[in-house]
């Protein structure tokens, strides 16, 4: 390992220092328990079952197995990019600027850091686990051992290159120098924390590699509150030591029903006398006919005056087994703090019934979320966000899992609905899904509001005609006099102009008279009368010459 020129992850502090002043004085270890970890250069777990055996439990243990399995599978969905607001997966985000408000520059920056993190590192390594497979690593040892530990490879300048899984069985916390501090198991200063190392990697009890504070991450999820706990974790799989114990006995019983011949607790009792040889010859032809796999379920005969079993057990029912597993199941599944039906257990109808995460009760998964899965990924954004990895990568950001809390989009619109009936308006619904604002959209449509908001406007036309009817009546009483002289004015206008218009046709007709006298009329004959006559009537009517006291009369 290369030291580190130009990052210091204690920069902060004075290195010249021997000793930190703001330390505490308690006791958090018993220093008799030391004693067995000196001359080893580490400090062992103080657990009762060993690594080996908390890792053979995770495999071999049928239901173990699968709630692990169920857990890592759902971590791992979130071991990428969100393709859209309804998925799930990770980000990155700016600490202090609303991603609304993200220019070009920043989107770039995020691009790049997330792309970091999907290889878990900064060249494209395909010997290297994606983060992906490196999820699924440090989810397994954290449930099964309660330990997480990761490897921090930097460059030359001390920043950092790459993330690595380091087996958690294999890794111990390193044994502190001799000290009055260190006896008291007090955590060390950062002083200390930079100078020493801090964890050991051990293969067959021997210290094959050690690192420093700054170049490795040590996490546990339950840490002990006693004095023998080292800064060593309490896995659920130690709790379990029992629970898999009776798990694994029951299943053994039940497979031994099926590979052997006989499995009586109880007495053969013969009638009548029976002589010693008799005995051993039954003893000994039961032994070989009925004991044994391959004598499983087979017949023996015997010739006696008569045999009796006497049962020195009640027999073990069916439903007792199921009723069993069944409490077992649940056992494990709650130390987990995950539904049985999510890893699949319908333990309504039976223990192994064929439930999976699809049809699970959605209220169920929802409370799974809450106690198994959301505590799991807030510890690895934690251990994600710590100034080890995105402290020296991008201080100014942070990573974090989204869509845990995400609804569907039928939920997501049956939401925006009742928030715009209620107190959002249709343009803040708008401008959250980055769309434009519409005309008239700064109303919530609550059929309430609306309604009042009708009403409202119905009443102010209403009082505004009100006011229009009521100016109008009180002119027409004002100007009454004055509309009746404008009548009788108009209607001696019509008069005069009826009384010029007669004048008018009156000079007209006495005009075209004397135009038909001075012509020569009386000299005319019949035949030119009749047509003049004719002439004269195209614009004078015989009626017209009436009523103006003319008759023509053509002889």
């Amino acid at each position: 390992m290369s030291k580190l020129k130009k990052y210091d992850l204690f920069r902060d502090y004075d290195q010249k220092k021997d000793s930190d002043p703001f330390v505490p004085t308690a006791w958090f270890s018993n220093p008799y328990s030391l004693l067995d970890s000196m001359g080893i250069g580490f400090r062992e777990n103080p657990t009762q079952v060993s690594y080996e055996t908390l890792r053979l439990m995770a495999e071999r243990d049928s239901i173990v197995s699968v709630v692990l399995g169920t857990i890592c599978n759902l971590v791992q969905n979130f071991a990428h990019r969100p393709k859209h607001k309804y998925d799930i997966g990770f980000r990155v985000k700016h600490k202090y600027i609303d991603n609304k408000d993200y220019d070009d520059k920043t989107r770039r920056k995020i691009r790049k850091i997330e792309e970091w993190f999907q290889q878990c590192g900064q060249d494209k390594n395909p010997k290297r686990p994606n983060l992906y497979k490196f999820i699924k690593q440090i989810v397994t040892d954290r449930l099964t051992y309660d330990q997480i530990c990761i490897e921090i490879v930097r460059r030359r300048d001390g920043k950092i290159h790459s993330l690595w899984h380091v087996p958690a069985y294999t890794c111990r916390i390193a044994y502190p120098n001799k000290g009055a501090v260190e006896e008291r198991g007090t955590p060390p200063s950062v002083v200390t924390l930079s100078k020493e190392m801090q964890y050991v990697q051990i293969l067959k009890n021997s210290i094959i590699s050690e690192w420093k504070e700054a170049d490795f991450i040590w996490d546990v999820a339950n840490p002990r509150n006693t004095l023998y706990g080292f800064g060593y974790g309490y896995s659920e799989l130690e709790k379990l030591m029992v629970t898999v114990t009776s798990h694994l006995w029951a299943e053994e019983w039940n497979r031994k029903n099926f590979s052997q011949g006989s499995s009586l607790k109880g007495v053969f009792n013969f009638k009548g006398p029976v002589s010693k040889e008799k005995l051993e010859d039954f003893r000994r032809q039961w032994m070989l006919q009925c004991a044994g796999v391959s004598n499983a379920h087979r017949q023996m005969f015997v010739n006696s005056d008569g045999l009796d079993f006497v049962p020195m057990a009640p027999p073990m029912s069916e439903m007792g087994f199921a009723e069993w597993i069944k409490y077992l199941t649940q056992i494990i599944c709650a130390s987990y703090n995950i539904a049985p039906e999510v890893c699949g257990f319908d333990i309504s109808s039976g223990v192994y019934g064929g439930g999976t995460v699809v049809n699970v009760n959605e209220a169920k998964l929802e409370q799974s979320k809450d106690k198994f899965l959301r505590p799991l990924l807030h510890q690895l954004e934690n251990i994600f966000n710590s100034p080890k990895i995105m402290g020296t990568l991008a201080p100014e950001y942070e990573f974090e899992f989204y869509g845990i809390d995400q609804q569907s989009e039928e939920k997501d619109i049956e939401l925006r609905i009742k928030e715009l009936q209620s107190f959002k308006t249709l343009n803040e619904i708008r401008l959250e899904e980055g769309l434009g604002p519409l005309d008239n959209g700064d109303i919530p449509l609550n059929p309430t509001y609306t309604g009042y908001l009708a009403q409202k406007k119905m009443a102010e036309q209403a009082e505004e005609s009100a006011k229009l009817l009521q100016e109008q009546q009180g002119g027409a009483t004002e100007g009454g006099e004055a509309e009746s002289v404008r009548d009788e004015d108009a209607e001696m206008a019509d008069v005069s102009s009826e009384d010029s218009d007669e004048d008018l046709q009156e000079d007209a007709f006495n005009k075209s008279i004397r135009d038909f006298i001075d012509s020569g009329a009386p000299m005319l004959t019949e035949e030119g009368l009749r047509r003049s006559l004719e002439e004269l009537s195209v614009v004078w009517s015989e009626q017209e010459l009436l009523k103006k006291g003319y008759k023509v009369d053509i002889i």
